[in-house]
This record gives C-alpha cells, structure tokens and sequence, in this order.
C-alpha cells in the first residue's frame, strides 16, 4: 500500500494514509507500527493523545531510526492536544514534555482536539476562548516545536473565528467521518479559506501477504477531503464499486428447503431472490449457489428458479468460499460479489468477510437475506456495514445493474420490479 501526500497549507507534506494507535491491542502496536512504517509505506503515525501507548512507540521508533530502516524525515508524526492543556499557560508545558518523553526534537502536525474548554475533562472553563487556544498554538508553531498546526473536529463557526485573527491560517482541519452528521459546511468554510480537510474513521483491514499473521483492527484512514464529498472520498479507502454486470457475480447462500420453518420471511425472502436470479441471467451474469450439509438440510429450494446450470456447491464450512468456490472467483475475477441468503449472521457475514479480505466489494442484498432470529439478523447487517459491505436492496441492485433506460434489456428487467419486492420483514431500525 503507497501512501499518497496531501500538501498542507503552510506546504508541509503529510501522507494521507495513516495508522492509528486508537484502540489497538499494546501486543500488537509494536508489530503493526513496524510493519507499517517499514514494509507497508503508510509512514503515519495518529496519536490520539499525548500520552497513549507512548512507550511502545519512543523504544520502537527510536530502534527502527537507529537499525536506519527509516529516517525520522521519513516517518510523520502527528498528536493531538486534548482540552485539558488548551490553555495558552499550559500547552507549552505540555508539548515540551511530550517531546521530552518521546526523544523527539518537534513532532510534524499538532491539533488542537475537539474544543470543549475543560481542564478537568468534566468542568467547563470560561476564561479562555477557541482564539486563545489558537493563540497557544501559533506560539509553539513559532518556537518550533511542530512543523504545523491545525484543528480537529472544530466547528466551521469556530474555523472563521480563528481565521479571523489568525497570523498563522490553519494548516489542516480534521473531521470525524460520519455519514449520519453531514459536514458541508464544514466542507465550505475549508475550501473558503483553502484548508485542507481530512477525515477519520474506521476499517477493518486485513495485512497483504507480507503480514498475514496479524488482522489490524480499528486503523484509522485518513482521506483527502478537498472538493470532494466524504462518499466520494472513502471510495478510495474502502472495497466499494459501482455494480456492472460484466465484473459482479450474484452469490446465493443456503436457500434450502430445511430452513423454511425457521428463518424469518423465507418465503418471502426467496421471491426476491428469485427477482435477483431473473436479472442476472438476462444479464449474462454469473451465479454461484451454496448449500449447507445437503444431506441433513436438503437442497436448494425449486422456487429459487436457478437456471440449470448454475453451479451449486455443497459446504460444511459456514462462508461460502470454500476451494471449489474460490477457484470459480479466481477465474472470474469479479470486482463486485452481490451476496444474499441466509443466514444473515453466520454463513452471509462470515462469506462477506472472506470476500472482503480478498478486495472484492461486497453487496448484500438485506431484502433477501435472512436469520432466524430478529436480532441476529439487526446485528448481522450492523456488523456488515461496520466490516466494509455496501448495504443494499433488490431494486437498488437491479436497477444498478441496468445503469438506465437506455440498457438493451431494460424492458425486460423492468417486468421484474414492476411488481413490488415483498415485504421481508426489514425496517430502518432492522438497519
């Protein structure tokens, strides 16, 4: 993985992938932030706080400086100012004696994170305002003790303010990535005043071959925000692509006979599968099917209307890719897997990771995909969408697939979703 650079606005370069020490296991820091700097080229480092996991870091860093697998030019540092130390008479203080505890000389950005004027983290303070702690910051800009500043989930009210008496503009702003709180205002005020804007978030990643023993969890992924949506952005960070039939393959998991009486809305969930079934094959795409220990569970079930030559693949291993089925994926090559059956927290979940590991962008197709329990089937979804899968419903997809009413065969798809899907159960709250 190269890391691209993101010019900041004093033209200090920073790489825009970065690995966070959020929330990452202490045994597995030390490996995670060496592999990372040294054979992942992500050269990164978020400190959420001046004092996380600072001592793995200082005896890590220090050995891969002096072993000289990296220069310390190299590698970007980056640590936050938490509102504790905001004010002016104690950010110095601060800054300083976390170089000191980090053997280092200045770090490369310093934010200021998340304004609530609180020194105790529970009582608010009044003497000081979002310009002070700006003030605090350009002072140790100017002593040299980091080769840039910014903010972190500041407001854009509270941007204007600063750069309204600013002597030093703001060299970068941070967001939380959250598409439930939209930050276009956000956006606008930092293109305004020609702000970069990153986000971070969360992924769940797994290492390439190089680390395979270790999955770093929690990583935070930092991306460019200039011009540019939050979707659009972390398109680049996460498997996500637009659906074509000519590189998606629709996956059908475990719809059989056995699982009627006990699976939420089966029969309904199998119509729209069916629906799902209909428009690959008008669309030439190719269809995989699985079922779960036939011989105890039956087979797949008539209705599905699976063309007769579909290959259907038995397993007794809960994900769906098993040897058989990854050498069909590895001749196919498909960009897109859109995955639905049952059930949705075993066997789809544990699919749809193995799909995802592999870089394949996973759609799950929620109105034909089921559990036997309400809850498990909510969670599934909740743990799905967190794990990287695009969420999605029948129509949705089958439209997406068409592209427009010019497609050829729209007329024909259009029979499909002329009528409604049945309802299978979902709610937004299911979601």
């Amino acid at each position: 993985m190269s890391s691209s650079i993101l010019k900041l606005r004093n033209g200090v370069e920073m790489p825009t992938t970065t690995l966070g020490a959020y929330r990452v296991a202490e045994s597995e820091f030390h490996f995670a932030v060496e592999i990372s700097i040294t054979e992942e080229n992500y050269p990164l480092i978020d400190k959420k706080s001046i004092e996380e996991k600072e001592e793995a870091i200082v005896d890590l860093l220090h050995q891969i400086f002096v072993e000289g697998k990296v220069k310390r030019g190299d590698v970007f540092i980056t640590t936050k100012l938490f509102p504790n130390n905001f004010h002016p008479v104690r950010s110095e203080a601060a800054v300083r004696e976390y170089l000191r505890r980090q053997g280092l000389d200045r770090v490369d950005l310093l934010v200021a994170h998340f304004p609530v004027n609180d020194v105790n983290n529970n009582e608010q303070e009044k003497s000081f305002d979002v310009e002070d702690v700006w003030r605090g910051l350009e002072s140790i800009y100017d002593m040299n003790l980091t080769r840039a500043i910014g903010v972190s989930n500041f407001s854009a009210d509270q941007i204007e303010r600063i750069m309204k008496i600013a002597v030093w503009p703001i060299h970068t702003a941070q967001s939380e990535e959250n598409f439930d709180v939209p930050i276009h205002d956000l956006v606008e005020v930092c293109n305004k005043h020609g702000i970069p804007l990153t986000t971070h978030g969360s992924s769940t990643l797994k290492s390439n071959e190089a680390v395979s023993t270790l999955k770093i969890e929690q990583m935070d992924v930092e991306t460019t925000l200039q011009n540019e949506s939050v979707a659009a952005a972390l398109s680049r960070a996460l498997p996500f692509t637009r659906l074509s039939p000519s590189d998606s393959i629709l996956m059908i998991c475990d719809l059989q006979e056995k699982f009627r009486p006990s699976i939420i809305k089966f029969n309904e969930v199998v119509t729209v599968a069916s629906r799902l079934v209909a428009a690959a094959s008008m669309l030439e795409m190719p269809k995989i099917a699985t079922e779960q220990y036939p011989r105890g569970l039956g087979h797949t079930v008539p209705e599905l209307n699976l063309p007769e030559a579909t290959p259907v693949f038995d397993k007794t291993k809960f994900s769906m890719c098993i040897p058989s089925v990854d050498a069909l994926l590895s001749r196919k090559s498909p960009k897109s897997v859109i995955l639905c059956g049952v059930e949705a927290h075993v066997c789809v979940l544990q699919t749809a990771l193995d799909l995802l590991e592999r870089g394949i962008s996973v759609h799950v197709v929620v109105d034909a995909t089921s559990s036997r329990s309400a809850v498990d089937r909510t969670f599934a979804f909740k743990h799905l969408e967190r794990a990287g899968a695009v969420l999605t419903t029948s129509e949705c997809v089958i439209l997406g697939l068409c592209g427009g009413a010019d497609h050829p065969k729209f007329k024909q798809i259009q029979k499909i979703i002329m009528e409604q899907a049945p309802y299978t159960g979902l709610s937004l709250a299911s979601i």
